[in-house]
């Protein structure tokens, strides 16, 4: 059954309702205010409340599979699902839905931590006011409303991405890592964890702050690989980035000379590993992440205790174990 819902002024959403859990579509056009979540009555405890998620930009790729694997993990414990991650990588836009979750008929927030946790402060406030959990992911925002986070340990999978690449040089040569935003505690775990392996082994490092942006990753790396250094891998911290470095080396000519190793999993990263493009990348247990926040929301809700940090392991992905995880 669809129903129409207005929001403010002049907003549609569908609210498409699949046996006793459902799932909202927004389609924003102009300011959104406040979700009226009219519903019919649903009966049972988990099945009656909606969940609200609050990625940080549908921009990246893995803010968008996250909602995706939450979202079936709220389907199958019969949650109401809405999912408010903005378009753009704008913290104010973030900041201005997070606002929308909490001022409407939301029992429970997931929040994606990937920008400015500052901007969000007045919204987790209210959500702490009106004793609304909200559990934190990818990237922990100190905050009493946040019960819990979970993440990928990022130190620790950027230390085997590190491992991967000192034995495929043999420890020889320059990495270029290509790194997040200024501060950014992912970017810089996953920075630090390569940096510690190769440098441990004797190679040497040139850091690229690239902003988490593929246009920089593409920019600095063909500045760099214009200079007259010997870079024998390149390590991006995010998936887009590697796979924009990787168009400088093909325009190169440097295919096969140059370890080529990403962060994050997602499907186009490794149909490159597969072609031969990349050579590795440390994949993020995502649909681990999606799932687990679910759960604690259902736990939250149902007046029990959660842990407050949840971090788990990554796994390495390269040409010997790519097709296990090629969506077939």
């Amino acid at each position: 059954m669809n129903k129409k819902i207005l929001i403010g002024t002049a907003i549609a959403i569908v609210l498409v309702l699949a046996g006793s859990g459902g799932y909202f579509w927004l389609m924003a056009k102009k300011p959104v205010e406040k979700i009226n979540a009219v519903t019919p009555p649903v009966s049972g405890g988990a099945a009656s409340k909606i969940v609200a998620y609050v990625g940080y930009s549908t921009a990246q790729p893995f803010w968008v599979t996250l909602g995706a694997d939450i979202k079936a993990e709220a389907d199958r414990k019969g949650l109401k699902f809405v999912d408010l991650t903005p378009q753009t990588l704008d913290p104010q836009e973030q900041k201005r839905l997070l606002d929308v979750a909490v001022n409407s008929e939301i029992n429970g927030i997931i929040l994606g931590g990937g920008g400015d946790p500052t901007v969000l402060k007045q919204g987790l406030d209210k959500a702490l006011a009106l004793g609304i959990p909200v559990i934190t992911v990818d990237t922990e925002i100190d905050h009493p409303a946040v019960k819990g986070f979970i993440a990928t340990d990022n130190f620790a999978g950027a230390v085997l991405a590190g491992d991967y690449i000192v034995k495929a040089t043999g420890g020889k040569g320059t990495v270029l890592i290509l790194g997040g935003t200024l501060n950014h505690p992912n970017g810089d775990a996953r920075r630090d964890g390569v940096k510690q392996e190769v440098e441990k082994a004797g190679m040497k490092v040139i850091y690229r702050q690239a902003d988490f942006a593929e246009q920089e990753a593409y920019q600095d790396t063909e500045e760099e690989l214009s200079k007259p250094n010997d870079i024998s891998a390149i390590f991006a911290a995010w998936d887009p980035g590697i796979l924009a470095a990787d168009k400088v080396v093909q325009q190169k000519k440097l295919q096969g000379k140059i370890i080529m190793s990403g962060f994050d999993g997602l499907q186009p990263n490794l149909i490159a590993i597969k072609a031969g493009d990349i050579s590795s990348d440390l994949a993020q247990p995502i649909e681990q992440i999606g799932t687990k926040g679910v759960d604690m929301i259902v736990d939250l809700l149902a007046g029990k205790q959660v842990p407050k940090t949840t971090l788990i392991p990554g796994f390495l992905i390269t040409k010997d174990n790519v097709d296990n995880y090629l969506n077939k």
